[in-house]
């Protein structure tokens, strides 16, 4: 998995020096994932390719329940592209489609019941696919709303409202 995140970041970076005039925006968010029934919050990244077409990596953390005997943890890296076809005003909409890794882990501290300590974790690959627009009012800061659903995997339907700030 260390070699799959490592190749993504390497690709990534080496197209921020492609399409120099493209947009690079870096933004916050938060959401809520329909299978777990969970929030998140995350962070997103936007790096433009061509004219219409971004790259966008993104990291969101689903916040679970804990209690005295078990924490359980969900979180998602996600590598889409955005393709905007509508553009030119204050709405611009984006399809995208992308690559998933999501990663869960359980633990149980059972010491008291004389069973001592014991977790496991899973991770899944999926595929997103999805939409999403941007609300441009002439600053470098634009409001957001993406809907993603991710087919196998991790299967679930994700809902994020978030800002994104326009570095270029």
């Amino acid at each position: 998995m260390k070699k799959s995140l490592l190749a993504i970041a390497f690709i990534l970076s080496g197209m921020t020096f492609v399409q120099a005039q493209q947009p690079i925006r870096v933004g916050v968010f938060g959401g809520y994932g329909t299978k777990i029934e969970k929030p998140a919050i995350g962070a997103i990244g936007e790096i433009g390719i061509l004219d219409k077409l971004t790259v966008s990596p993104s990291f969101a953390y689903y916040f679970l329940e804990k209690n005295e005997f078990a924490k359980a943890s969900f979180f998602e890296f996600n590598a889409n592209a955005n393709y905007y076809f509508v553009t030119g005003g204050p709405f611009n909409a984006y399809g995208l489609a992308g690559l998933q890794i999501a990663r869960s882990s359980v633990s149980m501290d059972l010491g008291d019941f004389g069973f001592g300590d014991f977790g496991g974790s899973s991770s899944k690959v999926g595929l997103n696919v999805g939409g999403g627009a941007n609300l441009d009012f002439g600053s470098k800061i634009l409001p957001f709303a993406e809907v993603k659903y991710t087919i196998s995997g991790a299967e679930q339907l994700g809902v994020f409202l978030g800002v994104k700030y326009s570095i270029r």
